[in-house]
């Protein structure tokens, strides 16, 4: 009986033992396969034609308390609404993103951390200029009134405008840009004249938290960035010729290795591809070209075939592949 069960476990042993070996066998098999083959990465630009002129434009606008700061964000956007109706937008073309409320003492993010810094900095003063310590009294935050100090709410919001461009007039799509920005900045569309200005004694408790040394006022902090940019679309007839193309290329490349190996090339084991604009977008603020990233968030959804720049002749696609080949 004893030696039955001795059998069965042997058996048992033996085929799980061989279950592992032909498993590992496999996983050797399957990284040596994808270990090997040809691999070429090509590219293909793809120049696309701007079609409109899109106006991305942080709206700020500022109250002493939380009911009324909506009120007037959604006044100063009805006339946004006007004078872009009026400049010649469509209105189906003017969208503006959600509002967001928020509350707090102007310029001085984090209370707390503001006080700390303005009492180090005190410190670092009287230690510098030791005969001057009479003059720079360390300053004792613990019993301080947080109900003096003024309380500004914020609703902020996202405009986004497009200007269809005319197709046969190249000179009104470069002088457009100049147009717009003209526009914004004499209707104040970004609502810089709807802020709050604090008064003297204001202004003396909120200082102290900003730092002596980087004291900038509450309305150069909140002013907005201004971009506009050409957008164009990569048609599906560009993208198809521009993907065939770099087939082509990854095929000559790939034969060319092949040859010199003295291998033959065999069939397409994988493709790998990616699609990205060209150039970096670059903002235009207050008429210089500032570089930053080329995803640009909208309040409607990113159309993925979109092409950004800053240049009415300057958008470009990159279709990048990489193809891998087996080989004889």
């Amino acid at each position: 009986m004893s030696c039955s069960i001795f059998n069965v476990h042997a058996r048992l042993f033996c085929s799980l033992l061989i279950g592992l070996i032909a498993t590992q066998i496999a996983k050797a098999q399957d990284a040596s396969a994808n270990s090997s083959g040809i691999s070429v990465a090509v590219s293909q630009q793809v120049k696309v034609t701007a079609s409109k002129l899109r106006l991305r434009l942080p709206i700020r606008v500022e109250a002493r308390d939380e009911a009324s700061v909506l009120k007037t964000l959604k006044s100063h956007q009805e006339t946004v609404r006007k004078e872009l109706k009026e400049f010649g937008a469509d209105d189906s073309a003017i969208e503006f993103s959600s509002p967001l409320v928020t509350a707090g003492v102007p310029g001085v993010e984090d209370l707390d951390a503001s006080r700390k810094a303005a009492r180090f900095q005190v410190i670092q003063m009287r230690n510098m200029n030791p005969t001057m310590r009479g003059q720079f009294p360390i300053p004792i935050f613990e019993d301080e009134d947080d109900s003096e100090l003024p309380i500004v709410y914020a609703a902020e919001a996202t405009l986004v405008v497009d200007w269809k461009l005319e197709k046969d007039s190249e000179g009104a799509a470069v002088l457009l840009p100049s147009k717009v920005k003209r526009l914004y900045e004499q209707k104040d569309l970004a609502g810089t004249k709807l802020r709050v200005e604090l008064n003297e004694d204001e202004q003396s408790l909120v200082e102290p938290l900003l730092g002596s040394s980087s004291f900038v006022s509450y309305q150069v902090q909140s002013s907005p960035s201004n971009r506009l940019y050409y957008v164009g679309e990569l048609l599906p007839e560009q993208e198809k010729a521009a993907f065939a193309e770099a087939m082509k290329k990854a095929k000559a490349q790939a034969e060319l290795i092949a040859q010199a190996s003295g291998i033959r090339l065999g069939k397409i084991r994988s493709i790998q591809t990616s699609t990205r604009s060209e150039p970096v977008l670059q903002s235009m603020i207050d008429g210089t070209s500032m570089q930053s990233e080329v995803t640009v968030n909208t309040p409607s959804e990113t159309n993925e075939r979109e092409v950004t720049g800053t240049r009415f002749d300057g958008l470009t696609k990159r279709i990048q592949l990489v193809v891998v080949y087996d080989f004889e």
